[in-house]
C-alpha cells in the first residue's frame, strides 16, 4: 500500500466514525423523546381517584368521631437492589 493511500483511508475512517456517533446520538435522542411521549400518553389515561366524600353513603351514626392511632415495635424495611435492609426503630407512638 502506498502512504497517500494509508492517509486516505484513515481520513475516511475518522469521518466514518464521526457519522457513526451522529447517527448513534440522533436514534438515542428521538427514541428517549418517543418514550416521553408515550408517559405522557400513559399518564394522561390514568383514571381519576375517588372523592374524597361519597355525598350518596355517609358512615353509619354509630361511627367514632374521634381516634388515635398506636405503634408499637414499628419496623421499616427497605430493598436496595436485592439486599433488604431491616431498620428498627425502638419507639411508639
Amino acid at each position: 500500500m502506498v502512504t497517500e493511500d494509508v492517509g486516505l483511508s484513515l481520513s475516511y475512517r475518522l469521518s466514518l466514525n464521526g457519522l457513526l456517533f451522529w447517527v448513534l446520538y440522533t436514534s438515542c435522542f428521538v427514541e428517549n423523546r418517543m418514550v416521553s411521549v408515550e408517559r405522557i400518553k400513559q399518564f394522561t389515561n390514568i383514571p381519576s381517584k375517588a372523592e374524597w366524600v361519597k355525598k350518596d353513603k355517609s358512615p353509619p351514626p354509630n361511627w367514632p368521631t374521634h381516634g388515635s392511632l398506636e405503634l408499637r415495635n414499628l419496623q421499616v424495611t427497605r430493598k436496595f437492589y436485592h439486599h433488604v435492609e431491616v431498620l428498627t426503630c425502638g419507639f411508639g407512638l
